[in-house]
């Protein structure tokens, strides 16, 4: 069970919900709660929890003197309430800038930038991040500003980890000065809504047995004879020792300044595509995670090895890739993964009646598969009766095999059998 999810059982998760519910009857009725904790700084609210329980033992007044001391402390947070108006950010802008794609687990940094454009410094600044949906988990408490000068700006950061795929919209940040004392802030300003998608951590693979007599990338390197005539150009990449003076790209050179090589690919190129055949009645959830992270991994490889990767079939979706290795490939495919939902098991008749134009124009198909031998056997049939070059990569989830002490043996010679908690090898996988 996700007790994370758990706990955010009643906050919905979409922004536009989330909206919604604000501006609800249960959010009218409780707004001076909200009014309260938006007002006082972090200190100030673990100060006003103090006070219940200092409140509560100076009750007895004819035997104790704590109610001074409660006195006291409502009094400072009382005065910086009812100052806090004169502290207004002015003047003053916020935006949030944060990256397109975050790895799950991966810390990710939001970039805060505060412009100023009045005519007084503005100091002592705290900035808040929003409150995180159930897979987040903010690193750190929220940063302070102590300056932003006149006609200037100031930068900092939050850090952030997510441990859930798919899209996420995160309301507003909020930056504030703080009264002095430290126990209230000024009227807060906010920055738009933040988008962001959370995609799969990219297996490292070290290697993946391509077809005999696919050469692949040759780099900065010429080739004579026949082979030569095969080649294409296809990147521009920087110098290395060792490359041939010959392949110096003179353009990306003189643009750059940097030294740049042409790289040169095989015009017959591998045409690969990639099926992640899941089982969600056998498979666990770890393993299904494994699997989009084992796809992401070969689809980098491919990309680095300058292989066609021509679509992605995940479950019961197919998806076409457009554009080459080098134009993006790798962050389209991240996407899709990024949003692939487990909504059941690919259809073995229908399918492969749809797909036959893309299948025939295959030189070669991975199978990530998480499902039972007799489907995976299925499959096999259906692939190797079309002539295609099939390997098959078995994910296997060790922790959901009560009792199990050993890994399960491939089934054939084209099978390469991993473990979820190999995909942290920092070797990579030899598939």
């Amino acid at each position: 069970m996700n007790f994370a999810r758990l706990n955010h059982i009643l906050i919905p998760a979409r922004r536009d919900d989330r909206e919604r519910l604000r501006r609800g009857l249960l959010a009218r009725v409780s707004t001076p709660v909200w009014w309260l904790y938006a007002a006082l700084s972090e200190e100030g609210r673990v100060l006003s929890v103090l006070m219940l329980f200092i409140g509560t033992a100076s009750l007895a007044i004819d035997t104790t003197q704590i109610y001074v001391l409660w006195s006291v402390l409502a009094g400072l947070l009382v005065g910086g309430l009812i100052v806090r108006r004169a502290f207004h950010l002015r003047d003053v802008s916020l935006e949030v800038r944060a990256p397109h794609r975050v790895a799950v687990g991966e810390p990710t940094t939001f970039e805060v930038t505060l412009r100023h454009s009045g005519s007084l410094p503005v100091h002592d600044v705290r900035v808040a991040g929003p409150f995180l949906p159930w897979d987040g988990r903010w690193l750190g408490v929220g940063p302070s500003v102590a300056c932003i000068p006149v006609g200037g700006s100031a930068r900092t950061e939050l850090r952030a980890t997510f441990v859930a795929r798919g899209e996420h919209s995160l309301d507003v940040f909020g930056a504030a000065r703080l009264v002095p004392g430290g126990l209230a802030r000024g009227p807060a300003i906010a920055s738009g809504s933040v988008r962001f998608l959370v995609v799969p951590v990219i297996a490292k693979v070290a290697r993946l047995a391509f077809p005999p007599g696919f050469s692949g990338l040759y780099g900065a390197r010429t080739r004579g004879g026949e082979r030569a005539a095969r080649l294409e150009f296809f990147a521009v990449r920087p110098y290395r020792p060792g490359d041939s003076l010959r392949s110096l790209h003179s353009k990306t050179w003189a643009r750059r300044g940097v030294p740049h090589v042409r790289e040169y690919r095989d015009a017959a190129s591998l045409r690969l595509g990639v099926i992640l055949d899941d089982d969600p009645r056998s498979a666990s959830e770890a393993a299904y995670e494994a699997g989009l992270s084992i796809v992401a991994g070969i689809v980098a490889h491919a990309c680095r090895a300058a292989v066609v990767v021509d679509g992605l079939v995940l479950g019961a979706h197919f998806h076409t890739l457009g554009g080459p290795c080098g134009g993006g490939l790798l962050e389209e495919a991240l996407d899709r993964l990024a949003t692939a939902v487990r909504d059941g098991a690919t259809d073995r008749r229908g399918f492969w009646t749809a797909r036959e134009a893309w299948l025939r124009q295959l030189s070669m198909v991975v199978v990530v598969s998480t499902g039972p031998d007799s489907r995976r056997r299925e499959l096999l049939s259906e692939l190797v009766r079309r002539r295609l070059t099939v390997r098959v990569v078995r994910v296997f989830d060790e922790r959901s095999w009560r009792g199990a002490i050993a890994v399960p043996p491939p089934l054939s010679l084209a099978e390469s059998v991993v473990p979820v908690g190999s995909l942290t090898d920092p070797k990579g996988l030899v598939l």
